[in-house]
């Protein structure tokens, strides 16, 4: 056995740092002391955050979950195996450390002392039964593919073996073996991921026993292990988060409230920031960016590791044409959108997956790849349409509608795009707007013809991205299939030669790219202002806006 994380090493530095005086784990170090806390002295500062959400969040439960504001209330409210530092790299969490067989296929946790909001132990029954649930064919969670590197999680949630077959077992209240189909380099860091959070049998059995979802549909039926529990959800108004005194890390925990908001107008979410209503202003165009600078507030430009595009429902119409889906893509102008319609500082996106990704053996996966289509290509984009409509059979471009969510960035971006399709290509445009989480269940039921997305990595690998569009992939929206695109995949998950492994992806987004089932449009940057009276937040690729750490310090 090859050791990762020793229990005994990693308590011995715990122990080590507890003696200088440190925080052991966690985003940032945090001096103790009851003046930088919201229960401490005269002086203290009042230990609440002020966070807007801009939308309701689809769901708070962890198993269904796929989007950004989804995660932005279950990560502060439950915690995994792992987590990631300030600089993302893997920690222990629950687990407070690991073995990995030298085939680098079993995985053994070993837990800490560690227990939910109402006091109960977390055991390794809960991880157990939540990744066991995620992957029930019947439950229909849309993230169970990513668990398929685990042995019979494949086959079990096709309805081809039972959930015996599954290669996750609890021998105890304190261990969890994993064993693997192939050794994974990312494993740890899944580990981290939202997904593979526990949730407690019996108390998500109760929720359920009143009625289907509802757990995780108000304060009393979210159980927490996480450094924050929900105390009051006032549903498209506000969430109102609790420190978790149960929290095995609570020690290192200084906010003792977070007002979630979700106000969805941006100039309104701006002068709350300059009111001091909000901790946290995003600068979703050049106009309040030039504000901020105005008023000499810390202006920051983090990349979100977020890939924007367009979806495209291959079986709806003329989608089901390559040439017409490419028509599509040339005709945008990325670099317009991005100057003088949004005014951000993302980036023009001529391939899928983000340029900061790594490959397995170190290399940037974007250049690998390289621009697969020209940004802007009108005199290609009116070639394409012209054979797209002869194949087709059609003597004039038809309707099409897109499904945007009801916020101001999508209705710009509807816009742009409505105005450059019809006076490039002909191409009417039809816009329908619904609230974020009624447009994701349209777009899972696969009840749309043109729909804007984003996905953002769960883990350092081209695999993150590449993956959901394989012909079994539950996340895969579109319709599409190639042959040769699922094997090229299924080649990268199985061998062992890096380098084949690299090219075999590299391949893939190429292939994917010349099918065109999805339009990239950019490379998401975050900007954003953030208060002076705040310290310890941060944002980051792989986990979003990060205030679990954060400390008022004024």
């Amino acid at each position: 056995m090859s050791r990762n994380v020793t229990r005994k090493s990693f308590l011995g530095s715990m122990a080590a740092l507890g003696a200088l005086g440190l925080a052991a784990c966690g985003g940032t170090s945090t001096s103790g002391g009851s003046d930088s806390g919201g229960s401490g002295g005269a002086g203290a500062v009042e230990q609440v955050f002020n966070f807007n959400l801009g939308s309701e969040p689809p769901t708070a439960n962890s198993l269904q979950a796929t989007d950004l504001f989804s995660y932005y209330l279950i990560r502060p409210t439950f915690c995994g195996l792992t987590r990631l530092d300030e600089d993302n790299n893997v920690e222990p969490d629950i687990a407070e450390g690991w073995d990995v067989s030298d085939d680098l296929l079993t995985y053994t946790f070993y837990l800490r002392d560690a227990k939910w909001s109402n006091g109960d132990p977390v055991t390794s029954n809960d991880y157990l039964f939540a990744w066991s649930k995620l992957l029930d064919p019947e439950y229909g969670a849309p993230y169970s593919y990513i668990f398929y590197d685990i042995e019979g999680a494949a086959e079990y949630n096709m309805g081809e073996a039972d959930v015996s077959a599954l290669g996750i077992s609890a021998p105890d209240d304190k261990t969890l073996e994993v064993k693997l189909v192939n050794p994974i380099p990312y494993f740890t860091f899944l580990c981290t991921q939202p997904m593979f959070f526990p949730i407690q049998q019996k108390f998500f059995e109760d929720c359920e026993a009143q009625g289907e979802n509802t757990y995780a549909s108000d304060p009393d039926k979210i159980l927490s292990n996480g450094p924050f529990m929900i105390d009051t959800w006032e549903h498209n108004s506000k969430i109102v988060l609790k420190k978790n005194p149960n929290y095995w890390d609570v020690d290192n925990i200084k906010l003792e409230t977070v007002n979630l908001l979700e106000v969805a107008d941006n100039n309104t979410n701006y002068n709350m920031f300059t009111a001091g209503e909000l901790d946290i202003a995003s600068l979703t165009s050049g106009d309040l960016e030039d504000r901020a600078k105005e008023a000499g507030y810390d202006i920051r430009h983090t990349s979100t590791g977020a890939t924007y595009y367009i979806l495209l429902k291959l079986d709806s119409g003329p989608l089901a044409n390559a040439n017409f889906r490419k028509a599509l893509a040339y005709a945008i102008d990325r670099q317009s959108l991005i100057t003088n319609v949004l005014r951000s500082s993302s980036q023009p996106a001529l391939s899928f997956t983000s340029p900061d990704i790594l490959t397995s053996d170190g290399q940037e996966f974007h250049d690998l790849v390289g621009d697969c289509f020209k940004d802007a290509d009108v005199e290609g984009a009116k070639a394409a349409m012209e054979t797209a409509l002869k194949e087709l059979g059609l003597s004039e471009p038809p309707t099409l509608d897109i499904l945007i969510a009801d916020d101001d960035e999508d209705r710009t971006k509807a816009a742009a795009f409505q105005e450059t399709w019809k006076q490039t290509l002909g191409v009417e445009c039809n816009i329908s707007a619904l609230p974020r989480k009624a447009r994701l269940e349209k777009m899972h039921n696969g009840d749309y013809q043109v729909a804007f997305s984003a996905w953002g990595p769960d883990y350092d690998d081209p695999m993150t991205y590449l993956e959901m569009f394989m012909s079994n992939s539950s996340m895969n929206e579109t319709g599409y299939e190639n042959a040769e695109f699922d094997e090229l995949m299924e080649d990268a998950k199985t061998t062992t030669d890096q380098a084949k492994r690299t090219d075999d992806m590299v391949q893939a987004e190429k292939t994917l790219m010349s099918d065109m089932p999805i339009i990239p449009l950019y490379f998401a940057y975050n900007d954003m202002a953030v208060s002076n009276k705040v310290e310890g937040f941060y944002s980051k690729i792989f986990q979003g806006e990060n205030y679990i750490h954060a400390e008022k310090i004024a």
